[in-house]
């Protein structure tokens, strides 16, 4: 009896290491994943897409793009899509980025000629994260994600009860999400209404690991 009690506090004792290092195993996988995904340089290409019903310029759409130019057409009531701008950034998952800038030619269109006042962006997120989705394939989460522009407007302004002729106005407008990205596949923020007759923007964001394509 007393050699089958020391045989089987012996096997409870395998079993007990065994079990630890099956969840020590575990444990380490896990950290060394999520180390991987808080250190992963991702790339962010932030398109603004011009929608409107002006004859559209000579320059085509990069493939990408002219898919999410396609699939809008049903969808918004405009004919023509031209690239706007494109903002080029890098982060790492687990970070935030933010970038704010100046664009003179930003927007300008063939009514408008480049020497026009410039156009101020800015886009900011939260944290960066890498996640799984239902299907098990790697996404990006941002939470939140912020784009902003303030445009310039000719208009006039009351000084005293007169008109001063010529004056600049600027018009801020933006939007404020959440979003979930997979690698390299294109997606539609939302619309923004730029106070132009007929025309609306597009933003459209696309996330791959840095030097992917």
């Amino acid at each position: 009896m007393a050699e089958l009690r020391v045989y089987r506090m012996m096997l409870l004792g395998v079993l007990a290491c065994v079990c630890w290092l099956g969840l020590s195993s575990q444990a380490r996988a896990q950290a060394s994943n999520t180390d991987r995904a808080s250190d992963v340089d991702l790339e962010f290409r932030l398109h603004l897409l011009v929608a409107s019903n002006v004859a559209a310029d000579a320059a085509k759409l990069p493939a990408q793009l002219e898919v999410v130019a396609r699939d809008l057409r049903p969808l918004l009531p405009f004919t023509n899509y031209r690239l706007g701008a494109t903002f080029l950034s890098r982060a790492k998952s687990g970070k935030s980025l933010s970038v704010k800038g100046v664009g003179r030619t930003l927007l300008v269109t063939p009514a408008l000629e480049a020497s026009v006042n410039p156009t101020f962006y800015e886009f900011s997120t939260g944290t960066i994260s890498l996640r799984g989705d239902e299907a098990g394939r790697e996404v990006v989460q941002l939470a939140p994600f912020r784009f902003g522009l303030r445009i310039p407007l000719q208009g006039t302004v009351s000084r005293g009860g007169d008109e001063g002729n010529g004056s600049v106005l600027y018009e801020p407008v933006g939007i404020t999400t959440e979003l979930t990205l997979r690698e390299g596949e294109p997606t539609v923020v939302g619309t923004l209404d730029a106070g132009r007759p007929n025309e609306t923007l597009v933003l459209v964001l696309i996330a791959t690991r840095a030097g992917a394509r």
